[in-house]
């Protein structure tokens, strides 16, 4: 029978901080997005195209929403702050803020009013 080795369940070295939480940005009280966590999420399944400012783009796959903004989940670097342009085929173009970067998963608040019953797919 084989014995785990005293390293068994750690991370490699150079991986710790590769899911660790980022810098987390807390929006203001007073920014207008204050109550974005307060809001109803919804899980969905749905890929988007983001666009970086400069022109590069990267696939992203959205894994739940609120009325102000989505958790999108990609192997891409972002950071917080970052500004990108989540491009979902039949509805258009929403130009977002990243607000917090976790482990493969990031949060971007809408820049302006989005209509969740085009953005989400029926069905």
């Amino acid at each position: 029978m084989m014995r785990p080795s005293a390293n068994f369940g750690r991370r490699a070295a150079g991986l710790q901080d590769i899911c660790e939480p980022a810098f987390i940005v807390r929006p203001a009280a007073n920014d207008g997005h204050g109550a974005a966590r307060n809001e109803p999420r919804t899980d969905t399944f749905f890929a988007v195209v983001i666009e970086r400012e400069g022109g590069r783009s990267f696939v992203a796959i959205a894994t739940n929403y609120s009325a102000s903004g989505l958790r999108l989940e990609s192997k891409a670097h972002v950071e917080p702050l970052d500004i990108l342009t989540v491009v979902k085929r039949g509805y258009g173009r929403l130009r977002s803020e990243v607000r917090w970067v976790e482990c493969g998963s990031f949060g971007v608040v809408f820049e302006g009013h989005v209509d969740l019953r085009l953005l989400i797919p029926s069905g």
